[in-house]
């Protein structure tokens, strides 16, 4: 595309004025931003129901479309996934409806203030709830309890708004609350709050009952025992599915948030990053060798425990057969992995690929730049040795082609 081409398509969408770009532009489509320092979206997880101890904090500086990937990806890092199987095919679902997390965060991106330096987009992760943030009020024709209820479209930034409705990101019918509020209610949660003060306004969703330490009965008549069933402490739950008793083991909140962590394979060095207490000795002892010695934690090589690529998966995934690279996946796949060399990146994929992945999202996560060459080695070669599998198999070279772990596609 020529410069004359881009000027009379960002001109359509009435982001050119006397020959000049606005910042509108930039917005949505700039790769230089050192300009915007206000193009910023903060990510927190903390510990516990307060903005205290960090377990995890990001920040990035990007474009509308850059923020977006970041914070989604963000979510999908700290929140649950669960999965089934609906006829031929698996079903994931995020513990919040991925719609109403999506159409939260388009809003605070495109709603926001932005004649500040200052100004960002903050998203913050607790124990029990999700909060996502933008500088700027609401408009005087709305408050935190009007906003839910049908109403028409105000937007702070029109240009914004307008273009990323023609894009299909935004409603432009001031629908987009309701359809956060819908997708909430059929996923059984309670209504998400709104709230504002102090130059924010914020969305605070709530977060059902942790999945990683309270494990529900699927054979029990959920009518005739609810009060036990409520009354249950998360610990007892876990300790029938794992064989392990709980009575005499202590968990601190630390601990459960290593168990927490590790429903997908990790590394020694990402868990304690993860919890916030440096790499040390003792504090692989502390929180990840005491899970291991009490059966709560499982290494993924187990035959030789001090291998540099050693990881370690929550005990209850494993004997759910969740991905475990090195026990299972070959021989439910019938692939003899000992005759397949997998780098570090290699199984990073495998790893992300837990749910459908682009192959720009998998190159971008394994940190190489976008380019045939890194496709062929990381992804093609996955496929090849069938560790990995086309979404649209039939159209190799769709551009709506995604890439899933193959473990998860036989589940």
């Amino acid at each position: 595309m020529t410069f004359d081409d881009t000027m009379e398509l960002l001109d359509k969408f009435n982001m050119v004025e006397n020959g000049r770009i606005k910042n509108a532009a930039a917005f949505l489509f700039a790769k230089k931003i050192s300009s915007y320092p206000q193009f910023l979206i903060r990510m927190a997880r903390f510990r516990g129901t307060r903005k205290e101890v960090f377990l995890d904090t990001q920040r990035l500086n990007g474009n509308f479309f850059e923020m977006l990937d970041a914070g989604m990806s963000f979510l999908f890092k700290h929140l649950f996934l669960s999965g089934e199987i609906r006829g031929m095919l698996r079903h994931e679902e995020l513990e919040i409806p991925i719609v109403a997390l999506r159409e939260a965060l388009v809003n605070a991106l495109c709603h926001r203030l932005m004649d500040s330096n200052s100004s960002s987009v903050g998203i913050s992760v607790f124990d029990d709830r999700v909060e996502i943030e933008n500088t700027g009020y609401l408009p005087n024709e709305l408050t935190v309890d009007t906003i839910k209820l049908s109403h028409k479209s105000y937007p702070q930034n029109p240009i914004i708004a307008s273009a990323l409705y023609r894009l299909s990101f935004l409603e432009s019918w001031g629908t987009g609350v309701n359809k956060i509020m819908t997708a909430c209610k059929n996923a059984n949660l309670p209504e998400p709050e709104y709230s504002s003060g102090m130059g924010f306004v914020w969305i605070t969703f709530k977060r059902p009952e942790h999945p990683a330490i309270t494990v529900s009965n699927s054979d029990t008549n959920s009518d005739t025992n609810s009060d036990t069933n409520s009354d249950t402490n998360s610990d007892t739950n876990l300790d029938t599915n794992l064989d392990t008793n709980l009575d005499t083991i202590k968990l601190s909140d630390r601990h459960k948030e290593v168990l927490s962590f590790c429903m997908i394979e990790r590394s020694s060095k990402d868990i304690l990053n993860h919890i916030g207490v440096s790499i040390q000795k003792k504090n692989k002892k502390t929180y990840i060798g005491y899970l291991v010695e009490n059966k709560l934690l499982i290494r993924t090589i187990p035959n030789k425990p001090t291998s540099p690529h050693q990881k370690y998966l929550n005990a209850k995934c494993a004997r759910s057969e969740t991905f475990n690279l090195d026990t299972s996946l070959g021989t439910s796949l019938g692939t003899n992995l000992d005759t397949i060399k997998l780098s570090d990146r290699h199984k990073e994929v495998l790893s992300f690929c837990m749910i459908e992945r682009s192959s720009k999202d998998i190159l971008n996560h394994i940190g190489v730049s976008i380019q045939k060459k890194n496709k062929k080695t990381y992804i093609s070669y996955l496929v090849e040795n069938k560790l990995l599998v086309k979404t649209i198999p039939n159209k190799p070279t769709s551009p709506n082609q995604k890439y899933l772990n193959a473990k998860c596609s036989k589940s």
